[in-house]
């Protein structure tokens, strides 16, 4: 499932077309039908938004890709149950919202490998458990 606003429709679109299933939401739920729709996943990956911390509000397991332009730790969903990625480089801490100079060097120095195990275990740590065990784990 796609999340996101409306400006995020036609990626949904491609992605989805990419992966041959799924449901594009982008920009067609609420805030609270967003929450709603997020706590049935079984994982959240995507970058540092709104939607993430949404997915680790309602307990949702995050996997989250950070640029590097904030402090590390800043704006990491809280708890154990998330992996976050985050590239140390010279230029951190920049605060700029688009990286011209460096092309996004911090994101391309994740690797997709590392990204993917880590989906690998936070699905079958929430595999293993029941729909009423994660329930409980979120209430907590």
């Amino acid at each position: 499932m796609v999340f996101g606003g409306k400006e995020d429709r036609v990626i949904g679109e491609w992605l989805l077309e990419k992966w041959g299933r799924g449901y594009n939401a982008a920009g067609a739920l609420t805030l609270r039908a967003s929450a709603a729709a997020l706590k049935r996943c079984a994982l959240f990956l995507g970058n540092d938004t709104g939607t993430m911390h949404l997915a680790a509000a309602v307990g949702v397991p995050c996997v989250g890709i950070f640029s590097s332009r904030e402090p590390p730790g800043l704006w990491f969903p809280q708890g154990d149950r998330h992996r976050v990625f985050r590239s140390e480089i010279e230029c951190e801490n920049c605060g700029l919202i688009e990286c011209i100079e460096r092309a996004n060097e911090c994101l391309k120095k994740i690797k997709v490998d590392e990204v993917f195990e880590a989906c690998r275990e936070l699905l079958g740590n929430a595999l293993e458990s029941t729909p009423k065990e994660r329930s409980l784990a979120s209430a907590t």
